[in-house]
């Protein structure tokens, strides 16, 4: 249905300004042409903001993967050493085993004492000896002479009891000597690589 017109005195008589009218009655925009929405062209910087968007989105995707991933890592992680110290703490704590040089010092503190027994033994067998030839030349007889060749016997075995005791500590000095070097050498080569750590 066309749109209604009306007369010029009407529309004065309404309270109308009329001074628009004629050539301009028909305005632009109710023009059924130039109504239609004017086709722009899509400008560059429209094309690249999406694009530049979908980059920022899976780059942030990508990096709360990492996150995440790093995350259970960590607590991964966390839950080892957790229980690591758990077993740790359940065991029962076992002293180091001891130095080869600190084994030795107890050896050698044992052989110090069979050589001090040995000593007093040889003692003993020297006035048994002492003794028996007293005996031996005041009177003389099998017996006698018999008692005086074991006493000399266990005399000399004592003697050699004590020269293997002191060949023995000997031994056991010296090794003692190269073991506490070898260990004072590791102990400043292991500083020395925990000095070169640290300064990593």
């Amino acid at each position: 249905m066309p749109p209604k017109k009306y007369t010029p005195e009407q529309l004065r008589e309404w309270g109308w300004d009329t001074r628009l009218l004629g050539e301009h009655e028909s305005a632009p925009l109710t023009d059924l042409e130039k109504r239609k929405p004017e086709q722009t062209q899509p400008n560059q910087q429209q094309n690249n903001e999406p694009e530049e968007n979908q980059s920022d989105n899976s780059f942030l995707e990508k990096f709360t993967e990492l996150e995440k991933e790093t995350l259970e890592r960590l607590q991964t992680i966390q839950q080892e050493i957790n229980q690591e110290l758990t077993k740790a703490e359940n065991q029962p704590s076992t002293p180091p085993p001891p130095k080869p040089s600190t084994a030795t010092s107890l050896k050698i503190t044992e052989t110090e004492t069979k050589l001090k027994a040995a000593k007093k033994k040889l003692e003993r067998k020297q006035q048994e000896v002492k003794k028996t030839q007293q005996k031996a030349q005041s009177q003389p007889s099998k017996q006698n002479q018999q008692k005086l060749a074991e006493a000399q016997q266990e005399t000399k075995q004592a003697q050699q009891e004590i020269q293997a005791a002191q060949e023995q500590l000997t031994s056991l000095e010296s090794k003692q000597e190269f073991e506490e070097t070898l260990e004072k050498n590791q102990e400043e080569i292991q500083e020395q690589k925990q000095k070169e750590v640290q300064q990593q």
